[in-house]
């Protein structure tokens, strides 16, 4: 069976398990003091993936993942946004 390549899209993040996500989560959240918004930050950096379900899951991906990886939402969900967009959807909470 023979395929033909009709596309491919930017690369985008995956799940939120990642630093920026985290960041941008947390940057959202305006009721937060600075001081905690940054423990939070450091807790993704520095969490370590030795014997843990992510790595189990993630350590099988290619490449393989062993820490969270640092992205900006504005720049790496672009896509996911676009799509969104031109499929009319919508998050708003009713």
């Amino acid at each position: 069976m023979r395929y033909t390549l009709m596309h491919v899209s930017d690369l985008h993040a995956g799940p939120p398990f990642n630093l920026q996500v985290g960041e941008a989560l947390v940057e959202q959240a305006h009721n937060l003091r600075p001081e905690l918004q940054a423990k939070i930050q450091e807790a993704f950096a520095t969490f370590d993936w030795k014997g843990s379900a992510l790595l189990e899951e993630f350590g099988k991906a290619e490449p393989p993942q062993e820490k969270f990886a640092p992205i900006n939402y504005k720049q790496h969900w672009q896509v996911v946004r676009d799509i969104d967009r031109t499929m009319n959807v919508s998050y708003a909470c009713k």
